[in-house]
Order: C-alpha cells, then sequence, then structure tokens
C-alpha cells in the first residue's frame, strides 16, 4: 500500500499472502523518481520476498519511518541510515540466506559455464547427510542461474511419493510447461510446433504424466496398447527428445533433490533418459544421502547417468557459518554469539538443520531468551545438552514433537501419513474432526520450525522430510493401518485428491484387511485395476505388478459372480506383469483361471490372445497357435485345429485374397471407411501380432494368417493393425509369384501407414515390406530406406527388440546392395554400442552382428571391433553354421556366402548355400532368396570345371533354373537384378565355349551396373571378365576389365579385393604397343561423350559432366566452376558427390580452383600437395587422400575447372585415368562453347521476334 501510495502502482501483482515465490524487488533510490532515498529503502525492506530480511517488528518499521520524518522537519532533506536499530523481537529469525556455502556455489556455477561452453550434457552429484543444506543450496544455485537467463527445473523426490510412478519428475516436467506457457502468444505458438514435430510418439504418455504439458504439445494421439517395458522405452525417448529441444534454445538445468529417495523407476527413467543424449547444455544436478545411496543402489545408476560427472560433498558448516548464522537468528553481531557458537556447534555438529531445530527447542524451553531490559538474548547452556545427544538430529526433532500437547502430537503423525504436503480439509476428514479445528492446531506449529503454508490456506508443507518422519514414528504401528484406512478413504471422498488414484489406493490397501464391505472391496479393486493400468501406460512395470495383486486381494469372495469383467481384467493384467517379471508359470496360471471363469466371448478372446503372445511380451519372436486358433474362432475367423489341414486351407484363402484384390484398385483399398466392429477389431489386432512370428513357422499357417488378415479389412473396414496384415500379403503373394497383386498390397501398406502414421504397426509393416522382392523391384535405396524407417520408429515406440534386429538387417541389406563399406562398417560400430547399451541377453543379434563385422573387416583389410565373444554366443554361431537357426541361419549364411563368392573362397561359398538353400523357410518372394539365388549361380559358375560330369550335368539343371528366375526379377526389377541376370548369362555362356556372347554379356552387365550405381556388381563383372579374358591369353583386354574392378573395388572400399586384383595385374606383361587406355574404358568414355555432345542446354551439359567424370574415375565428390568476370574469383556452379547433389551446406576448395584456373596448371595427389599450391580451408579441413582438379579449355581459353577428389582412397587418380579425365575435359571444353553458343543464337533469335 504505501509503494502504490508513493509510486501510484504496485511494483508486481501478488497474492494476499505476500509477493510471489522467489520474487524480490530491486530498488534503488531512482526507482520511485521524487521519493528520498531513506524511504525507498524502507520500502525495499518492507517488500522483501525473504520474511527474516523484512522488518520483524511493526515498532521497528514505524521507528524508521519516524525517524525519516524526523530529518525532514529538522532539515528539509534525508540522509540515509542504518535501518532496524528499533527492530528487536522476542521472536528468533530464520532466513534463506545460505552460510558458509560459497566455494560450493562458485564449483557448481564452474560446472555449469563448462556445460554451457560445451554444449554438452553434465552431471554434478552434490552428497551431504540429512539436514546439512542441500536443498537451500540448490535452490540459492536456482535462482542464480535463472537470474543469468538459464531455464531450471526442479524434482525433489521424498518417500512418501515413491509408489506414485514418475511423480516428481511430472512435477518438474509441469513447471516447464508453465515456463513456456508465461512466454508470449507468438513464442507458445513457435514451442508448439517445434515440440510437436520434436517429441514424436510418447507425447501422449508425457501428457498424461504432466497434464500441462497439453496445450504445449498439441493434441497427441493416445498411445495403443503397449506392454509395461515398450512404454517405459517411449516414454525414455520421449523426455530425451523433450529436454533436448527445450535446450536447444538455452541452458536448463535438472535439479534432483533427495534422489535417494527415489523410486527404482524413475532411477531407471532417468537413466533411460539421458542415454543418447550427447549434446545440449543440460546439466543434471542430484542431491543424495550418501549412506542412503548406497543402500538403494543410487551410486550405481549415477555412475550410468554421466561418466562426465562430478561429485562435490557437502560437510557441516565451519565456525564463522555457524557464528554467522547464529548472530542472523538472534539479530546481533557475530562477535556476541561467539561462546553460543561454540556450544551450538559441538552440540550439533555444526549441521544447519540441527542448529535450528535445537535453536527453536531452546527458545521454546525459555531456555533461550530475549532481555528487553538489556536488549540481548540470554541462554542457558546447561539446557543445551540436555535437549538430545550431540548430532542426534533424528532424536532432537522427535523429542521436540513429543513435547507437545498430545492431539497436536496425535495430529501431526496422522499428517504426516499424507506426505510432505498435505490439505487440512482432507486431515480434518481423516480424523474426524472440522477443518477449523484442525487449522488452529496447526497453525501453532507454523512458528516452531515444523510445518509452513504452501499455495492455499489450508495446505501446509513439512518444514524438512526429517521432520515428517520425526511425526511418523510417533504413531503406534498398530495404528498405522487404521489411520491410513481413514486417510485413503477422506482422501476418496475429496474431488481433487481421486483425480490422483496412487495415494487413495496406497492408504487403502494398507487397511485394505480391515475393509468387509463388498462395495468397498470391489471399487478398491477397481481403483487398484486402474493406478496398475496408469504404471503400466507410464512403463512403470513392477508398481504396476503390485497393483495389480492388490486387486486380486481386495475382490471379495463372490468377485466372479458379482463382478466378472472386473475379475478377468484383473487376472489377465496380473498375467501379462507377472510374465514379464519373468514368473511365466504364474502367468499362465492366471490365464486358465480368468478363462475357466469368463463369461463373454470378447474376455475369452482377451485371454486367449495375451496367452498366444506371452513370449512375445519378453521380447521373443514366437507366439502360441494353439491359444491363438481358439481366440480367432471365437470371433469368427474360422480357421482348422489340425495342422495338416492348414495347408488347403491356405490355398483355399489365398484363391479368395485374390479374388477380392481383382475386383478392386489402389484408389478403393485406401478409401476403405475405418472399421468399427469390435470383433472385427479384436481379430484384427490378434492376427497383426501373430504374423511377425508366424513367417518363422509353416508357410501354410504364415499364409492363412495373411489372407484371414486381408480379408476382415475388406470386409469390414480398416483398422490400424491393417497395415501389418497388408505388408505381409505382399510377402505371401509374392512368394506365390503374384506380383501384380503383391506390389498393390505394398502400395496399399504405405498409403494406409500414411493415415496411422504413428501406429506401432508400422514398425513390424515397413520391416514385411523391405523383405519382399517388390520393394526391390523399385530400387535398393527404397527397400533399404523403408528398412531404416522401421529402425526408427522401433525406437521412438520403445520395441528395442525390433530396434536390434532391424538395425543389424539394415546393415546387412546395405551391404548386400553394394553401399560403401566403410558405411557398413559405421552401422556395424553403431549397432556394436546399441547392443552394449540395449543388448540385454540377445544373443543372436550379437552374433549377426559379429557376422557382419568380420565379413566387412576381411573385404576392408581391416580388424574387427574389439568386442569379446561369448562362449555362449559362439555355440549359438556354430548351431547357424550347420543352419539350425530357422530363418536367422538363412539371413546371415547367406551373406556369408556373398563375402565367400567375392574373396575367391568358392569351395566354402558351396558349403554355405548347400546349408542355407537346405533350410530355407521362405517363399521365392524375399530378397534373401534372390540375393542367394545370384551367388549360388556365380558359386556353380566358379567351381562348375573342378566338378565330375556327373555333378555339371546336376549343376547344369541347377543353373538353369537359378537364371530363369533371375530372368524374371530382372525383367520386373531391371534397377536390381539386371546386371545379376546379364552376369550369370554371361558365366554359362563361358561354360558353353560361347566367347562373343560371353563377352557382350559381361560388357553389358558391366554397363547395367554402373548406368543404376551398383558399383560393388561393376567390380564383380569387370573381374569375371578380366578374368575371362586372362584365361584366353588375352593380357590387354585382361588388363583393361581388371583395371576397371580395380576402380570399382576401391570406391567400394574392399581393400583386400584392390589387394587380389593387384596381384593379378602384376602377373601381365602388357605389350609396350598397346594404347594407355583400356578397350573397356574407350567403350565407357566413348558413351560419355556422346552423352556429353548430345546435351546443348547448359545446365544439363554441366551435370552430365560433372556426373561423368565423378562415375568414371570413382571419385567421392566432385566440384564444376565457371570463371567470372573478375579476375581473382570463380562461380561455383554444381557440387555433387557419387550419389547425388550435395547440400548447400558443402563448400568447395575455391582458393585451389582458383589457382588451377589463373595457372591452367593440373594439381594431381594429396591435399598436402594441393595445400602447398594453395592454402585452402577446405583442404584442411576434410584432408581428401586423392583429389584431382583441372581446368577444361577450348583454344587455350579456360571455360571451367573441374575437381574430383576421394576422401579414403589413396592414389586414385592413375595415369591411365588422368589421360581418360584429359580426353573427357577436350570434349567438354567443345561442348561447353557450342552450349554457350547456342544460348546465344536463341537470345538473339527471341530479341528479334
Amino acid at each position: 500500500m504505501l509503494y502504490e501510495l508513493f509510486g501510484g502502482a504496485l511494483p508486481q501483482r501478488g497474492s494476499a499472502a505476500g509477493p510471489p515465490a522467489g520474487w524480490s524487488p530491486i530498488l534503488s533510490d531512482e526507482s520511485l523518481p521524487g521519493v528520498p532515498g531513506p524511504v525507498v529503502a524502507v520500502l525495499g525492506r518492507l517488500l522483501e520476498a525473504d520474511p527474516a530480511r523484512r522488518y520483524q517488528t511493526a515498532r521497528g518499521a514505524a521507528a524508521d519511518l519516524q525517524r525519516c520524518r524526523a530529518q525532514w522537519r529538522r532539515s528539509g532533506r534525508l540522509t540515509h541510515f542504518a535501518l532496524g536499530r528499533r527492530d528487536d523481537s522476542r521472536r528468533l529469525r530464520f532466513s534463506v540466506a545460505l552460510h558458509g556455502r560459497e566455494q560450493t556455489l562458485a564449483r557448481l556455477h564452474a560446472i555449469f559455464r563448462r556445460v554451457v561452453n560445451e554444449a554438452r550434457p553434465g552431471l554434478a552429484c552434490l552428497a551431504g547427510e540429512p539436514g546439512v543444506g542441500k536443498s537451500a543450496l540448490l535452490a540459492e544455485f536456482s535462482a542464480r542461474v535463472a537470474r543469468s537467463g538459464g531455464r531450471v527445473l526442479v524434482a525433489r523426490f521424498d518417500a512418501s511419493a515413491r509408489h506414485v510412478p514418475y511423480a516428481r519428475l511430472a512435477s518438474a516436467l509441469t513447471q516447464l510447461a508453465s515456463q513456456l506457457q508465461e512466454e508470449s502468444a507468438e513464442r507458445l505458438a513457435a514451442w508448439r510446433t517445434r515440440l510437436a514435430a520434436r517429441v514424436g510418439p510418447g507425447a501422449d504418455l508425457l501428457v498424461e504424466l504432466a497434464p500441462a504439458l497439453a496445450p504445449v504439445l498439441g493434441d497427441p494421439c493416445t498411445a495403443e496398447h503397449l506392454s509395461a517395458t515398450q512404454a517405459h522405452r517411449r516414454l525414455c525417448s520421449a523426455v530425451r527428445r523433450l529436454i533436448t529441444e527445450v535446450s536447444a534454445d538455452g541452458p536448463l538445468v535438472i535439479v534432483l533433490d533427495d534422489l535417494h529417495q527415489a523410486h527404482e523407476m524413475s532411477l531407471k527413467l532417468l537413466a533411460g533418459m539421458l542415454t543418447g543424449m550427447d549434446s545440449g547444455p543440460v546439466l543434471l544436478v542430484a542431491a543424495y544421502q550418501p549412506r542412503a545411496a548406497k543402500n538403494l543402489g543410487l551410486t550405481t545408476t549415477l555412475s550410468a547417468l554421466g561418466g562426465r560427472g562430478t561429485t562435490v560433498v557437502l560437510r557441516p558448516l565451519p565456525d564463522t557459518a555457524v557464528r554467522g548464522l547464529l548472530a542472523e537468528m538472534l539479530q546481533t553481531t557475530a562477535p556476541s554469539v561467539t561462546p553460543l557458537t561454540q556450544v551450538i556447534g559441538a552440540a550439533t555438529r555444526s549441521n544447519p538443520l540441527a542448529i535450528i531445530q535445537l535453536m527453536q527447542e531452546l527458545h521454546d524451553r525459555r531456555a533461550l531468551l530475549f532481555e528487553p531490559h538489556i536488549a540481548a538474548w540470554t541462554c542457558d547452556f546447561e539446557a543445551v545438552f540436555g535437549s538430545a545427544r550431540p548430532g542426534d538430529l533424528r532424536r532432537l526433532i522427535s523429542l521436540r514433537i513429543a513435547a507437545l500437547p498430545a492431539p497436536l502430537s496425535r495430529l501431526l503423525g496422522v499428517a504426516a501419513l499424507l506426505g510432505e504436503q498435505f490439505d487440512a480439509q482432507v486431515l480434518a476428514a481423516a480424523v474426524g474432526k472440522p477443518v477449523e479445528r484442525v487449522q488452529r492446531s496447526l497453525r501453532r506449529t507454523l512458528g516452531r520450525q515444523l510445518l509452513r503454508r504452501e499455495g492455499g490456506a489450508t495446505t501446509y508443507r513439512w518444514i524438512h522430510e526429517q521432520v515428517r518422519q520425526a511425526a511418523l514414528r510417533l504413531l503406534r504401528k498398530e495404528q498405522v493401518p487404521v489411520l491410513r484406512l481413514a486417510v485413503g478413504r477422506a482422501m476418496l471422498a475429496n474431488p481433487q485428491e481421486r483425480a490422483y488414484p496412487f495415494d487413495v489406493v496406497e492408504h487403502l490397501n494398507a487397511g485394505r484387511h480391515l475393509i468387509v464391505e463388498r462395495a468397498e472391496r470391489v471399487q478398491l479393486a477397481s481403483l487398484n485395476l486402474t493406478a496398475g493400468r496408469i504404471a503400466k501406460r507410464r512403463g512403470a512395470a513392477v508398481p504396476a505388478r503390485r497393483y495389480f495383486h492388490a486387486g486380486l486381494a481386495a475382490l471379495p469372495t463372490d468377485g466372479w459372480s458379482r463382478c466378472n469383467d472386473l475379475a478377468v481384467a484383473l487376472h489377465v493384467a496380473a498375467a501379462e506383469a507377472e510374465h514379464l517379471a519373468g514368473e511365466q508359470d504364474n502367468a499362465r496360471r492366471l490365464l486358465d483361471t480368468a478363462m475357466t471363469h469368463a463369461e463373454v466371448d470378447l474376455s475369452q478372446v482377451d485371454v486367449l490372445a495375451l496367452h498366444a503372445n506371452l513370449p512375445k511380451l519378453s521380447g521373443d519372436w514366437d507366439a502360441d497357435a494353439e491359444p491363438a486358433l481358439r481366440a480367432l474362432r471365437l470371433l469368427g475367423v474360422n480357421a482348422p485345429d489340425d495342422p495338416a489341414e492348414w495347408r488347403p486351407a491356405a490355398a483355399a484363402a489365398l484363391r479368395a485374397l485374390r479374388d477380392h484384390l481383382a475386383e478392386t484398385d489402389l484408389h478403393a483399398l485406401t478409401t476403405i471407411p475405418a472399421m468399427t466392429d469390435r470383433r472385427a477389431l479384436a481379430a484384427a489386432n490378434l492376427i497383426a501380432t501373430l504374423l511377425p512370428s508366424a513367417q518363422a513357422r509353416d508357410p501354410a499357417w504364415f499364409t492363412l494368417l495373411a489372407a484371414k488378415g486381408v480379408a476382415l479389412t475388406l470386409e469390414n473396414g480398416c483398422a490400424p493393425a491393417s497395415t501389418v496384415t497388408f505388408a505381409f500379403a505382399t510377402l505371401v503373394l509374392a512368394d506365390h509369384d503374384h506380383l501384380d497383386q503383391a506390389a498393390l498390397c505394398m502400395d496399399t501398406t504405405l498409403r494406409l501407414m500414411d493415415r496411422v502414421p504413428a501406429s506401432p504397426y508400422g514398425v513390424h509393416a515397413k520391416a514385411a515390406l523391405a523383405h519382399a522382392l517388390p520393394a526391390w523391384y523399385r530400387s535398393s535405396e527404397f527397400a533399404t530406406g523403408l528398412l531404416h524407417q522401421a529402425y526408427q520408429d522401433a525406437i521412438e515406440h520403445g520395441e528395442l527388440k525390433q530396434v536390434r534386429v532391424n538395425l543389424i538387417l539394415h546393415h546387412m541389406y546395405l551391404f548386400a546392395a553394394g553401399t560403401a563399406l566403410d558405411i557398413v562398417a559405421e552401422q556395424v560400430g553403431a549397432a556394436w554400442r546399441l547392443l552394449a547399451e540395449h543388448g540385454g541377453d540377445d544373443l543372436k543379434a550379437a552374433m549377426g552382428n559379429r557376422i557382419m563385422d568380420r565379413l566387412v573387416s576381411r573385404l576392408r583389410n581391416t580388424k574387427p571391433e574389439p568386442v569379446p565373444e561369448t562362449a555362449t554366443e559362439a555355440q549359438l554361431a556354430a548351431l547357424c553354421r550347420k543352419g539350425e537357426l530357422g530363418y536367422a541361419s538363412s539371413v546371415f549364411l547367406t551373406r556369408m556366402l556373398a563375402a565367400a563368392y567375392i574373396l575367391g573362397d568358392h569351395a566354402e561359398a558351396l558349403e554355405l548355400v548347400e546349408t542355407a538353400q537346405r533350410i530355407e523357410p521362405a517363399g521365392p518372394g524375399r530378397f534373401n532368396v534372390a540375393d542367394r539365388t545370384f551367388f549360388h549361380a556365380l558359386t556353380l559358375t566358379a567351381l562348375y570345371h573342378t566338378a565330375s560330369p556327373a555333378q555339371q550335368r546336376a549343376w547344369s539343371i541347377t543353373l538353369d533354373e537359378l537364371q530363369a528366375a533371375l530372368g524374371d526379377w530382372a525383367t520386373a526389377g531391371p534397377r536390381v537384378f539386371g546386371w545379376q541376370a546379364l552376369l550369370v548369362a554371361a558365366e554359362r555362356a563361358r561354360l558353353a565355349g560361347h566367347v562373343d556372347q560371353a563377352v557382350g554379356r559381361y560388357t553389358r552387365a558391366i554397363g547395367t551396373a554402373r548406368e543404376h550405381g551398383t558399383v560393388h556388381g561393376e567390380a564383380i563383372a569387370a573381374e569375371l571378365g578380366g578374368r575371362y579374358a586372362l584365361a584366353r591369353g588375352q593380357a590387354d583386354v585382361a588388363a583393361a576389365y581388371l583395371r576397371r574392378a580395380r576402380i570399382c573395388y576401391q570406391q567400394w572400399g574392399a581393400d583386400a579385393k584392390v589387394n587380389h586384383i593387384d596381384e593379378l595385374l602384376s602377373t601381365l606383361a602388357t605389350p609396350a604397343t598397346i594404347h594407355l587406355h583400356d578397350t573397356l574404358d574407350l567403350f565407357t568414355i566413348l558413351d560419355a561423350i556422346q552423352a556429353i555432345h548430345s546435351e546443348l542446354e547448359i545446365d544439363s551439359l554441366l551435370t552430365t559432366i560433372l556426373d561423368a567424370a565423378i562415375h568414371h574415375v570413382g571419385a567421392q565428390y566432385g566440384a564444376l566452376t565457371l570463371p567470372s568476370l573478375d579476375p581473382s574469383t570463380s562461380v561455383t556452379v554444381l557440387r555433387q558427390t557419387a550419389t547425388g547433389p550435395t547440400t548447400a551446406a558443402e563448400k568447395t576448395p575455391k582458393a585451389l580452383m582458383l589457382h588451377i584456373g589463373n595457372s591452367r596448371s593440373t594439381a594431381v595427389g594429396s591435399y598436402q600437395e594441393a595445400f602447398a599450391l594453395a592454402a585452402d580451408p577446405y583442404l584442411a579441413q576434410h584432408q581428401p587422400a586423392s583429389l584431382l582438379c583441372a581446368p577444361i579449355l577450348h583454344r587455350d581459353e579456360l571455360v571451367a575447372v573441374l575437381y574430383l577428389e576421394h576422401r579414403h582412397t589413396s592414389d586414385l587418380f592413375t595415369p591411365p585415368t588422368r589421360q581418360l579425365l584429359h580426353t573427357l575435359c577436350v570434349h567438354a571444353g567443345i561442348a561447353i562453347r557450342n552450349a554457350n553458343r547456342f544460348a546465344h543464337l536463341n537470345d538473339l533469335t527471341t530479341a528479334t521476334t
């Protein structure tokens, strides 16, 4: 009121209780123009946020204002003076000011600055005993970070909320939502757009955890059914992405106070959240009690959270700090409390909370008194040690509470059951007394360092957790269940408390044995089911399991007859929780009980569906067919029990499916209305969960499920699960050689996934499509891209098993598609890191990755990653080699076959292909089968002349079949399979002695592979062509082919093959009369020259020139510049890599290209040699192993400058290569000049018309 009187407005809108928490006005003499400085100082003290820094008495404030008035009357002006000299109080002053912690604060700030400067996450651990001041220190640190522009989130853990999954982390997320919503409307809209795009799947879990995030995250899709494990992983990813995106806007500090009180699931969420967060200025500050941390295993968790963490130990206060604290309490000078400091310090071991409690206790007992006549405090030193044993903080607080009147101490004991914060209305209901009476009792404790007001008029918070624990210890053990039941009932009657079921359920469960009314027991069972489901959705498996079993225990004895649906739901939920906990027998027993008592078909379906998919909940592939069949029949989907009848049933279902598809088209399939029938939805979901594992079982069972699943969609409408059924129908139809309809199902799957982009079904659907040949008919990039998307989607949805499988399959398919081996090796390394963090006991994934690691390392002539192989994994690898792992053996053996053939170990390749062929469970519509078919054919042609006549006849028949299959695939997908069919045809012609046919097909295979960018295919074809020429004694032709093979193997990254080719080339005695140009290279350069001269439009011409130069020599990167009018600069018109145009961020060696343009010379060699010509920053940054920079001239006039490089391969630009590039540049210069003239003529024609 005084401020408004002087200034005309309030300094900041607050509440009747005072200024907002943490707010403190900064007033100076200029804050209120025209108001004297001493008056402003008085106002500042009255408005202090810290009550201890305000005037403690009205007399003190009045005295200072009267002094101002006296000065004004005396001299007409005011001078500053010391405030509060008469503000003495008979109460102790308890301030939030810190004493003796500046060094610790400075250390935390240094860690914070390091995190900000490095823009990398960091961890600071603050360890200290109870009451030593960790929370106060963190509050001051947080305030300073906030004042410096950082964002701070606080999660304060306490024992009373350990049962609530992620409760304190939810509080921190709520703080974040409030901070973001306080920003401007434009900023909030920008945040909403950014976070909706960034957080992705899991946003719904965040909103459920912290509903205040809803306005920030928009309207996320509701999470579909996930296991607790999947939900936990998805939640971890969502929190990580949210924190990463927020920290991109500025430094973020997350304070985790009393982390030793955190539940195991909260610790796992923190660890999962920070796993993979390797960038962003995020500082995690974790405070904990060392002794409690050892008991809970927190030390291990903290180590996992941050290897770069720093631990700061907070010790008791030094004597100077104790002296300052006491002086502030007593409102006197430090020297005057020196004797008291020694006594109090010894009694409390200099623990700040113990000092406060002991001083309050002495004051309450009148052993510490303020004497008005001497304006000083006096203390009975003997009473100090009579209060408690030295350093026994717990006993000291217990004695203080016990000394209160008995009704008040009992009331505090019940209040302690309500948690660290409680509402007086709930407390009153629990103890059966009027709210006003309870309020009066609680107000008696407010000035005694036990409770404080928090927010609303009826909300209270304990001063410290040690105080709450002391109040709890006053309750007798036999009283606790009765009181907790009363508390639970009171909470249940309060609408606000009922919105948070965990606290209610915990209290009611504690007194469950006291509940006798059937209706109340049913209500409690239902509440436990709700709490368990919420915990499961949040990924908290352990609490969920506890709630489900508590619900079962709460069911009345006649629960099956009175509340059948509830009983079934609890048994099913508990069975799933038991299975995830490793208790499979308990899970099956619960399901059997539910199945016996279930009265409704859909309830039985739920039971059977869970029974069928129990293995998949823990990450296994398999599913039980018997309960699945029973569930499908209950839903009206007919399927025979006898596996012997599956084949005819599958054939009939496939015919019906084909008839359906023949009568429809893509538009009709993708505009099917949504499925609404509950039975059909249940059947579609069940089939979708069974299909991924069914493909490794009987093919007839797999075909039957896929056909029935699509039929459900066609007859009943589209569901999210339809994406899976159409995807696997693609595989089925491709296996049966119905390619057009397989392609239709594939396109339908892709369209349906666009309709439901966040569905976890997309993980399985994309992975299934990536295996199907129709995807490879599009291109290898399309197919491998699908598998990469499946891998990323699996991360988003927390399906860790799929993450591992899809990542390893992805780099296997990259290898098969001819991707640079350096990139494949990087993927293998990424898979090792993933397995180290999340692999668990997935030996099959580790085995597959090791197979890829070894074969890629052999080809690259490097050493595999130093990851030790366990004995169990080695045994599994031996079983895989024998073909005893089914489909997994087939996939792994095919990759081993390809490597063995390429490296020339044909006998090994034959053994591998025979094993793989024998156990292949999949049909011919899979890429794995096609890839094996190709290398099978090449292996037989390589060993054909070493076989017996009988064996040759048998192999000829096999080769006819393999060649026919390759021919069909090449017709449907020439980009991927065209060169393979031509190469096998060339090898067959070689065996038949048809020289001209063989040579022509080798050349066409090389050209087709080059045309479609299949560098390893071009290398294999060129090598075989060279070996064939060498066998016929044509050294010059062999050299041409082999040099081409060497270039391509080098570009692929297969250094071992480069060495093999070099050995072959070294044996050739090439006649001196042979021109340096290879016959093979002449053909390709002539094609390039023809393509260049056919272009008259300058932009297309430049693209053609650069593309021809890059692909002819096997460069990774190229650039083309045109000279500008300014001789000191040039204009970059094109930048391109071997796979296409680069991003705008990619730069060029401008200084080198300018030098070459001015000097008309050619630079070739390493980056060091080129750097000597021109100190180019680009060269210093990227350090290419080989480069060539040459002018393109026309009649001695510069028309362009060409730059090519490879960052890994040295000696790429050999003399033959340079001579061919020179020929290319000559024709390029002519073509550029012609194109410029053509453009000039066009301009003249346009001007004259």
